[in-house]
């Protein structure tokens, strides 16, 4: 035989206090009534020392919520960039309100099961691709609050500002006094077409060098112009990483090792300049998540998209 499942009057009876006091305490007081310090401490004591395990159906029935919010991406990179600060600071915003986050892949062809089953309260898409109209359909058919992370929209998007990310690295080599500055992306030219956010990166180079009355030159593949001892720099968009990362073609030049420089603690090497471009993960986190909640908690819709900025990074030579 199964034990007795422990219920508030019990953990009431515990510590002394009402079954509405344990509801408030355990259930995060949801109305703000006050409850004193010492009170709550004594209800999460007598909980713990019993057992108690909240029942999220039982929750979600009676104030329909499940205080839980999904996260949707795609098993491919090329659609998806989840970073682990992303990851992290996802989690730990949603942690502040007690809400936990549930983790699903989608696929072109299939509706996911957090989209076919009601068992959260709102979605973040983190997809920078275009989505079937199928997927589509079964988000609207939903219901849920829904942000969009690097995905260009009108509204409910958060995004970072990729062509300023590109026009910033040439206002910075600009100062440095350098006058010849290309584009490498290895994605130019593949088999697969360019994703919106390389395309905006491209577009923000591309209009920093007419506004400085500079010559755009575009490459795919970094050997095409590695042994070219004319150029002052280059802006390579790694397709390894999320950040746009400025070389010096001097580095090429001596033969020296390229280092493959994420987003954080880029270094130069001896005396030649280099900087990147710090991927705002973490703030496009949390503004993700506090636009989420505007629409759960309060209802706002087709909320103003939000664009972040990356940061320059001009750190010290090794």
């Amino acid at each position: 035989m199964s034990e007795r499942k422990v219920t508030l009057k019990d953990i009431g009876q515990q510590a002394g206090v009402s079954v509405g006091t344990v509801s408030r305490v355990l259930n995060g007081n949801p109305k703000g009534l006050p409850v004193a310090e010492k009170t709550a401490a004594a209800v999460l004591a007598a909980a713990e020392r019993l057992g108690y395990r909240v029942d999220l159906g039982a929750r979600a029935m009676r104030t329909g919520r499940y205080e839980n919010v999904v996260l949707l991406t795609d098993p491919s990179r090329y659609r998806t960039d989840l970073s682990q600060p992303l990851l992290d600071a996802i989690h730990d915003r949603l942690a502040e309100r007690s809400y936990s986050l549930i983790y699903a892949r989608l696929a072109q062809g299939e509706v996911p099961k957090v989209l076919r089953q009601s068992m959260s309260d709102g979605l973040i898409v983190n997809y920078h691709d275009v989505l079937s109209p199928v997927l589509m359909e079964a988000l609207a058919a939903s219901g849920l609050p829904c942000v969009w992370l690097n995905r260009a929209a009108a509204h409910d998007a958060v995004l970072p500002d990729d062509p300023g990310a590109a026009a910033g690295l040439v206002a910075h080599f600009r100062a440095l006094g350098c006058q010849r500055i290309v584009y490498i992306d290895g994605s130019l030219g593949g088999p697969q077409p360019v994703l919106p956010y390389r395309q905006a990166r491209l577009d923000g180079y591309r209009t920093a060098m007419a506004a400085a009355a500079g010559t755009a030159e575009v490459y795919s593949n970094f050997d095409l112009v590695a042994s070219d001892a004319t150029i002052d720099a280059c802006i390579v968009a790694e397709p390894s990483v999320p950040a746009l990362v400025a070389l010096s073609a001097a580095v090429q030049r001596r033969q020296a090792p390229i280092p493959r420089l994420g987003g954080i603690g880029a270094r130069g090497i001896g005396d030649l300049p280099m900087a990147t471009m710090d991927h705002p993960w973490p703030d496009m986190a949390r503004a993700a998540c506090d636009l989420l909640f505007e629409k759960i908690l309060h209802g706002a819709t087709n909320t103003a998209s939000r664009l972040l900025p990356y940061s320059l990074s001009t750190p010290w030579s090794l």
